[in-house]
């Protein structure tokens, strides 16, 4: 099966130029895919954090950027990203947030008989999550809820062996069509592909805080917010000891690359 996609270029990164209903299509197409490849499919959804993980020089994690470019389906999930494709006058279709997607792709799911395995997210997030969207649609099919600590880098790589394998192995048994992945930016995708040769999962997508902002243990910004790329301010004014920082700087980060993108692009 081969999927037509139209890309666009977002500062070295390529995005899926679809709408939300276009996006939630594709990813039952991928589902349907692996039953003749037999290919493990990941799904990204790319925000500010996503392009500084990736592109930022002193990156910790250099094979990030190739695992995005190599994904299976790539939605902007920032404003700021729709609204540089804007600037460059390749204007993608709309933003595709994970946040957003989500419950659109569970009610989805429930209607076309697919399973969920939900992975990862603070303790009973997950599970108040899977509790909601039983209430809201009929026939949601949530065959596992595992809310495991891995490690990407601490410990030797053996132990990292071992302790993937176990959660792995319970995914694979309950075998899930979609399966959401709630270790946060880069940490899910990285697991991903790390785990990609042993799951037996069709589609993988990670979600970051999505179980968290649906189980309403956190609160997520005003539309308004949301449509003037205000949600980093947002969880700042919520908790400022924890986030300050990092936006402060990632900002800083993403301007930076914002500016070397346009003026590679215009001076080269």
């Amino acid at each position: 099966m081969i999927m037509n996609r139209e890309m666009i270029d977002i500062m070295g990164l390529p995005i899926d130029n679809v709408s939300m209903d276009q996006a939630i299509e594709r990813i039952f197409f991928l589902v349907d895919a692996y039953q003749q490849d037999q290919e493990p499919k990941l799904v990204v959804t790319i925000h500010v954090g996503f392009v500084i993980q990736a592109c930022w020089s002193t990156c910790r994690h250099p094979e990030f950027l190739n695992l995005i470019r190599n994904a299976d389906l790539i939605t902007a999930d920032g404003m700021p990203i729709v609204l540089l494709s804007e600037l460059q006058k390749t204007p993608l279709q709309e933003r595709v947030a994970g946040s957003d997607m989500v419950p659109k792709l569970i009610k989805a799911a429930a209607a076309r008989g697919k399973s969920l395995y939900f992975l990862g997210g603070p303790d009973g997030a997950a599970q108040k999550t899977a509790e909601n969207m039983k209430q809201q649609y009929q026939g949601v099919n949530i065959v596992g809820i595992d809310a495991p600590t891995v490690h990407l880098e601490e410990g030797p790589l053996r132990g990292m062996e071992e302790e993937d394998k176990a959660i792995v192995q319970c995914i694979n048994m309950a075998g899930p069509d979609i399966l959401l992945i709630a270790f946060g930016c880069p940490k899910q995708e990285l697991w991903f592909a790390r785990n990609r040769h042993r799951l037996r999962v069709p589609v993988s997508m990670g979600v970051g805080a999505t179980f968290e902002f649906m189980a309403e243990t956190t609160a997520r910004a005003p539309v308004w917010m949301q449509k003037v790329s205000l949600e980093w301010l947002f969880r700042v004014l919520q908790e400022p000891g924890r986030y300050w920082k990092r936006y402060v700087f990632g900002l800083f980060k993403f301007t930076v690359l914002c500016v070397r993108n346009f003026l590679f692009k215009n001076f080269k």
